[in-house]
């Protein structure tokens, strides 16, 4: 997707080196931004217009250089929300998100820095799960630990409306993508024909291909009459169908089998709720403001990162 924007546009950017981020980042750099990603452990650039900067949190440093000509900014750094949740690892999570955007906008606010939009993540999570319901932007917040993130991951983003003309806050699905995430787990039992499912499988997963939601994430800083809550989601299917579509794209006749909760609960706790709670969650909000996905089906994200291309004759 090409976007049109008007010359010198910096965007800084935290967790520019995860999945997500580093997709956003790329997309950013194709379409003539400057990146300031950024990390604590800065490295040297392979493209022109992406730079490294050093920050760390704990030890409240950052290079003030990164804020040099910044007309946006992209905060996406937090812990994986995919491991166990222990008293100690609840607590990682929290404080890399909500900390983080402290530190950033007592920085941004010290450095007299004015932007154009600030972009924050959250997650499907922040809704009551299980309900049946399609999810909108305006639909109950939930409960539980994922929502408890979610809300206070969202509160520290909205701070940043002391900073920014425009805040912009994407609730992300469930992202799509064969280097990493959930789907490059699932994948190596298809090649043995298996394709196991969490409980009884009739979960809901708001899917999305993590081009388009970096696209969004980019969609949002260039339309000025964009701010405010959007789900970040395609398609939604249930995990058996998810399964089905991938054997389908892979041409694999599979046996599905489930995997009980009680032992999802021995192998990862309050984790498990990951895996098996249901999130009816619509993207409809984005496409009317003019976000046009380029997969808008599953089997069309996944034929995208599933079959390798034929080779031109």
């Amino acid at each position: 997707m090409a976007f049109n924007i008007m010359a010198n546009r910096v965007v800084l950017l935290t967790g520019g080196t995860g999945l997500i981020g580093n997709e956003i980042a790329n997309v950013l750099a194709r379409n003539g931004f400057t990146v300031n990603i950024l990390t604590r452990s800065p490295q040297k650039s392979e493209t022109e217009n992406i730079f490294f900067y050093h920050w760390d949190v704990k030890q409240q440093t950052i290079d003030e250089a990164c804020f040099k000509d910044v007309n946006f900014a992209i905060h996406l750094a937090g812990a994986s929300i995919a491991k166990r949740w222990t008293e100690s690892y609840k607590k990682t999570i929290i404080d890399s998100r909500i900390k983080t955007a402290e530190f950033l906008l007592q920085k941004m606010k010290e450095h007299k820095v004015k932007l154009d939009c600030y972009v924050g993540a959250s997650a499907s999570g922040y809704y009551v799960p299980n309900t049946g319901d399609t999810l909108f932007e305006t639909s109950t917040s939930g409960y539980g630990f994922l929502a408890e993130v979610c809300e206070q991951w969202e509160a520290a983003h909205q701070q940043f409306s002391q900073v920014a003309k425009r805040v912009v806050i994407h609730r992300i699905g469930f992202v799509l993508a064969k280097q990493g995430g959930a789907l490059a787990k699932m994948l190596p039992p298809f090649a043995v024909n298996l394709a196991p499912y969490f409980g009884d499988g009739e979960q809901f997963y708001p899917c999305i291909h993590l081009s388009d939601v970096a696209n969004q994430f980019v969609f949002s800083l260039v339309k000025d009459n964009v701010k405010g809550v959007y789900n970040a989601s395609n398609e939604i299917v249930s995990q058996k169908t998810l399964n089905n579509t991938i054997a389908d794209v892979l041409g694999k006749n599979v046996m599905q089998f489930g995997i009980p909760n009680f032992i999802l609960k021995l192998a990862f706790g309050k984790m498990r709720y990951l895996l098996t709670d249901s999130f009816k969650m619509s993207g409809a909000k984005v496409n009317k403001e003019g976000f046009n996905a380029q997969f808008p089906t599953v089997k069309e994200a996944l034929q995208d990162l599933l079959v390798e291309p034929k080779p031109e004759e």
